[in-house]
């Protein structure tokens, strides 16, 4: 990835509110059907621009709920400028099923160019060389991705045990459709600055299947299918923007072979979260902590990169980005098992009105960290052998050259990938939050700067 030395942003907003009860009714009180569509203008540094539009129902009932809501129904249609895109419908509700919290999604997510830096955080090399054009060692812009076609649905309950304390199950389904990048499709149109055909440089994704350290019946991709199930812990004060309490899950996500799976797993998460405030609602401290890790089983390579935890909404990648470590490349860290850590600072500045809605105007700075705790095993004399073989010096330009500094780094365990950084809240009635981050990695190793604008607090 190229360093990003000079950003700007422009985030272009408008928003609209249709209610079933009259706009003008008190600040803290929402009643009926609320609707805030948005267009979806926003930057990513790993995935490019992003263009397209949301909507965001809310049904708060008599008013009583607010800002809490009895259902909400979310919907997105976007694509990203570097071949990426979302399709997808959210759920949520605590009155569908009287006594149950029900969560559910449907989503596609095709990215024709899926970032791949290899397995087990540093003990993959990083060369950015690689995909800098102009560069002495340059051998592709795509060399670091490859094409990942993903289809989502899941449904989960909740039941409370006591009021702080509930228990959480639910079906989750993927399907996974890999392939090598399509370079045909980037290069159409063009008659400069083309890419190199695979076979004339075979990018990293090539070069672990050829030396056998992404197995071959997992290169294309499959099916996985999981039964999660689990104990959630939630003294939150409120769910989207909380000033207070914990949120702690325990997860056994599930893979068993007997409902198809070719890979049968078990994964277990363990995430904490807390929140403090410093003074009052103005000023919040945040923290997360949490492991994600193989307890039993084969894990795909392809659900390695898949951050799992008891709301998943969006695509949600595990190690690197806006939904994990912010200010690293994306998938930058994937590995059998992980640590994880958040700290954020929340200042809350301004109340105000815009649009009929109650908005609030906030800034955030934060500090991210995840390290290897399980390694994705694999025959790394075996793999280096193979390497060997393929860079044959009779061939002349052969593609398959290799000098193992420029991959691996074999010579001691991952260390924690660092970032800092700040960013800007805007929230609408307290649930629909734009956000935007700006996260600077710590070491080079793990690129240079991330800027993301989304939705939501991160945790």
């Amino acid at each position: 990835m190229k360093d990003i030395r000079f950003i700007a942003i422009f985030l272009l907003l408008a928003a609209t509110a249709v209610s079933a009860q009259d706009a003008d009714s008190a600040y803290n009180s929402k009643s009926g059907w609320n609707i805030i569509p948005l267009p979806i203008v926003s930057y990513h540094s790993d995935l490019g621009f992003q263009f397209g539009a949301l909507a965001t129902i809310y049904d708060y009932g008599d008013g009583s709920y607010y800002p809490d809501y009895k259902h909400l129904v979310y919907f997105e249609l976007s694509l990203y400028t570097k071949l990426s895109g979302i399709a997808r419908v959210s759920y949520d509700s605590q009155y569908l099923l009287p006594g149950y919290r029900v969560t559910a999604n449907l989503g596609f997510f095709p990215n024709k160019a899926y970032s791949f830096f290899g397995f087990n955080g540093y003990r993959s090399v990083y060369t950015p060389e690689f995909i800098t054009t102009g560069a002495e060692s340059y051998k592709s812009r795509v060399f670091y991705n490859y094409q990942n076609y993903q289809t989502r649905f899941m449904v989960d309950l909740q039941k409370n045990i006591n009021p702080w304390l509930k228990w959480i199950a639910g079906m989750n389904l993927w399907n996974f459709n890999l392939q090598s990048v399509d370079v045909d499709f980037i290069n159409r149109g063009k008659e400069s600055d083309l890419l190199p055909a695979i076979a004339d440089e075979p990018g990293l994704y090539e070069r672990y299947i050829a030396y056998g350290i992404i197995p071959k019946d997992e290169a294309d991709g499959g099916f996985v299918a999981n039964v999660k199930a689990g104990i959630v812990a939630d003294t939150r004060d409120f769910d989207a923007n909380p000033s207070k309490g914990i949120w702690t899950e325990l997860l056994m996500n599930m893979a068993p072979g007997f409902i198809g799976n070719a890979s049968p797993h078990i994964k277990l998460v363990a995430m904490h979260r807390q929140y403090f405030p410093l003074a009052g609602k103005r000023l919040i401290f945040a923290y997360r902590v949490g492991y994600q890790g193989t307890i039993a089983g084969h894990t795909p390579f392809y659900m390695q990169s898949q951050l799992q935890t008891s709301f998943i909404y969006n695509l949600t990648n595990a190690v690197g980005g806006a939904e994990s470590v912010r200010g690293i490349l994306y998938n930058r860290l994937l590995a059998d098992g992980f640590a994880i850590g958040n700290a954020e600072l929340r200042w809350r500045t301004l109340d105000f009105r815009f649009l009929g809605q109650n908005c609030f105007l906030g800034f955030n700075l934060f500090a991210d960290a995840a390290v290897t705790v399980q390694k994705i095993d694999f025959d790394q004399e075996e793999a280096l052998r193979q390497a060997v073989l393929l860079d044959d010096p009779a061939v002349p330009g052969n593609p398959w050259a290799f000098s193992a500094d420029d991959y691996f780094d074999f010579s001691s365990a991952d260390t924690p990938h660092y970032t800092m950084g700040g960013g800007l809240k805007i929230g609408f009635n307290e649930n629909t939050i734009i956000s935007a981050d700006i996260g600077k990695a710590l070491s080079p190793r793990d690129g240079s700067l991330g800027v993301y604008i989304g939705m939501d607090f991160m945790f």
